[in-house]
């Protein structure tokens, strides 16, 4: 790409993408195992002091702007990076990379930059995209397969937003489902988000799909998914959200990072 070509797409994003962010702080939400209480993983989220960082934001980097998921996972893969210098286990990160993202056509190539610099292995990245990404075309599908193609997992949530076909679910090749957090918030007094609940996992494992809850919040929450078999869960019952220099300390407390999540 030349540089103007390069100057066109940057004016374009802005345009398209909406506001820059230029002091954005990382969040990192540890994730479990529901059958043993160890952690997995972190799932990576971006705020700023003006407040959440929307999808569509833009974030100022070294070499000019990068759409907020791309700049997310190298801000990322460098924290683990440090981790795993430090004799941190081998887990991995969730970032979310939104559908307005990946038709930039950059994204991709952005994170495979991203592992390239750090030394990261691509195995410990996980990618979740929104439903749509499983079935737009072009750009989208090509990234949504390049994320695979790289070595990272590749999750879909929040699942339930979209109607998506077994079909093509079954053909993308997503490793991980990630529940929709109004239907976790709602499994202990609405009747109908434990059926659906229910039916998701059960679809998804018999896909050889795992699944995530996310904003698990309290213990009833916690039991009801470990009775239906939800293989991973987040959120303020497993841990508040970390600040990066804080997750060694907080990792080193666990005492070989195990909880005790029964209820």
């Amino acid at each position: 790409m030349s540089r103007t070509d390069a100057e066109a797409v940057t004016v374009r994003n802005v345009v398209d993408l909406g506001a820059i962010v230029t002091d954005p702080q990382v969040s990192y939400a540890p994730e479990v195992d529901l059958a043993t209480g160890k952690l997995v993983g972190f799932a990576v989220s971006l705020e700023s002091s003006q407040g959440s960082v929307a999808s569509t934001d833009l974030i100022a980097a070294d070499d000019g702007v990068a759409t907020r998921g791309a700049w997310l996972v190298g801000r990322a893969c460098e924290d683990l990076g440090e981790w795993l210098a430090s004799d941190f286990p081998h887990v991995r990160l969730n970032v979310h990379v939104s559908f307005s993202e990946l038709t930039t056509g950059e994204t991709l190539d952005r994170i495979a930059e991203a592992l390239g610099v750090t030394g990261v292995p691509a195995s410990l990245l996980q990618i979740t995209v929104e439903e749509q990404g499983l079935t737009a075309g072009g750009v989208v599908r090509r990234d949504v397969a390049g994320f695979a193609r790289l070595g990272c997992r590749v999750a879909v949530g929040p699942f339930g937003t979209a109607p998506t076909r077994i079909a093509a679910l079954e053909a993308s090749g997503v490793h991980t489902l990630e529940l929709d957090p109004c239907l976790v918030e709602r499994v202990t007094r609405d009747p109908g988000a434990r059926a659906v609940v229910g039916a998701v996992i059960a679809m998804a494992h018999a896909l050889g799909v795992a699944v995530v809850a996310p904003n698990v919040a309290t213990r009833e929450q916690l039991a009801f998914l470990q009775k239906k078999r939800c293989d991973f869960a987040r959120g303020p019952q497993v841990s508040p959200k970390l600040a990066a220099e804080r997750v060694p300390r907080w990792y080193r407390e666990w005492r070989g990072g195990k909880l005790r999540l029964s209820a």
